[in-house]
């Protein structure tokens, strides 16, 4: 998955979260502005990794946190993009 397909997964699985549709979701919106709390956030880690296949620390929601900053974050662990 390449960034800009990773922060698409992201967005369509805060849908479920928050009441924002995917398309209208500024990715640089931080987690903390879109009210995700610390389950939320684990919750949407977990999906991801299962969606990428890799177990990824939740943590990384809160030090990349944004769909744009994560997404970049886990494309550069999976190898794939790496610039934002």
């Amino acid at each position: 998955m390449n960034i800009e397909e990773i922060e698409n997964f992201i967005c369509e699985s805060l849908k479920e979260v928050i009441d924002v549709p995917p398309d209208e979701l500024a990715r640089d919106t931080t987690f903390d502005a879109l009210g995700l709390d610390s389950i939320s956030r684990v919750g949407l880690v977990t999906q991801l990794g299962n969606a990428v296949g890799r177990e990824i620390d939740p943590e990384m929601a809160y030090e990349h946190g944004s769909p744009h900053r994560l997404a970049v974050h886990v494309a550069a662990l999976l190898g794939g993009e790496s610039n934002s």
